[in-house]
């Protein structure tokens, strides 16, 4: 093939990759928009400098770094808003790239290795002897001048030695016996107290200490209060990384990401209602009132359910 011929394929190549950069960009960026997202959340989320994600939407690959951190970018971009559908095309897109420059670097270092020859010299190690020895002689004579400081007497470590410490137990036998004998002795105390109520049990009578002549006399304890029905709880799971928000009227009491089995359970009040957006109807499953887990939706387009006090949802307040 001529010359002119393969350039003219390369411009086409470059030219249709180009297209295809922007228009996966656009819908990266569109994405986005539609789950209420800002560069600076996604830069927060990934790490990814809001100049990269930037050219990322622009399509502009060319001011991404080279090779495997330019992929890199693209697949943490794409899993963190839920698109492996476009990093599969990104994929396909980057890899003839990625792999003419692993070529190119492989050639240039078979080049270089034939051209400039290593020459591999056996290289000494006198001078780690020297060392050691060096070492070991200072060691000798530190050891010789405060040999008359050593002594054989051994110390405990309260002492800065290290002998081991014995028990002072050990050495007076007959005064812990002593001890022990009179601890053994039953000592008279007052009548043991039954908090089993505390639980909702029935209280169980005193047991006396001394006589049955000195147990006071019982006191009524009051039933413990009945519990009022708790409040609907809504349980959300996550199945993948989602964006919700809970509020109940201008009260946020939740608003962000969760990651895959990641839960939250909030709760309507009685005269007002709790709304719950939810950025990933798809991977997001919902249990409510009593009822199974279910999921929300079938596509990942944003909706907005009201959870009322008695169990009924809208979606409109």
């Amino acid at each position: 093939m001529a010359p002119g011929a393969n350039s003219s394929q390369n411009e086409d190549e470059n030219k249709k990759a180009t297209e295809v950069s922007a228009e996966l960009g656009r819908k990266l960026r569109e994405l986005r928009e539609a789950q209420k997202l800002t560069l600076d959340d996604a830069w927060n989320a990934t790490k990814i400098q809001k100049k990269h994600l930037a050219a990322i939407e622009e399509g502009q690959l060319d001011r991404l770094p080279k090779g495997p951190f330019c992929r890199s970018f693209l697949r943490q971009y794409c899993e963190y808003l839920n698109a492996g559908d476009l990093w599969e095309r990104y994929d396909r897109l980057t890899k003839k790239e990625n792999e003419a420059l692993s070529a190119y670097r492989q050639d240039d270092a078979e080049a270089s290795y034939t051209s400039n020859p290593k020459v591999f010299r056996h290289r000494s190690h006198i001078w780690v002897y020297i060392i050691v020895i060096l070492s070991l002689g200072a060691a000798a004579w530190i050891t010789w001048q405060y040999r008359g400081e050593i002594t054989n007497e051994a110390t405990t470590p309260l002492e800065g030695g290290t002998a081991a410490m014995v028990d002072q137990k050990e050495t007076q036998p007959e005064a812990a016996s002593a001890d022990v004998s009179v601890q053994s002795q039953p000592q008279p105390g007052p009548a043991s107290v039954d908090l089993g109520w505390m639980d909702g049990k029935a209280p169980a009578a005193a047991k006396p200490a001394i006589s049955p002549d000195q147990i006071p006399s019982a006191t009524a304890v009051p039933a413990p209060a009945v519990q009022a029905a708790a409040a609907p709880l809504i349980k959300v799971s996550a199945k993948g990384v989602i964006w919700i928000k809970f509020s109940i009227g201008k009260d946020v009491l939740f608003e962000g990401l969760l990651k895959p089995g990641e839960t939250r359970e909030y709760g309507p009040r009685i005269d007002a209602p709790l709304r719950v957006r939810y950025g990933n109807p798809v991977k997001t499953a919902v249990s409510w009132f009593g009822a199974a887990e279910a999921l929300v939706g079938a596509d990942a387009k944003p909706v907005t359910r009201y959870y009322w006090y008695d169990g009924k949802v809208t979606d409109k307040d």
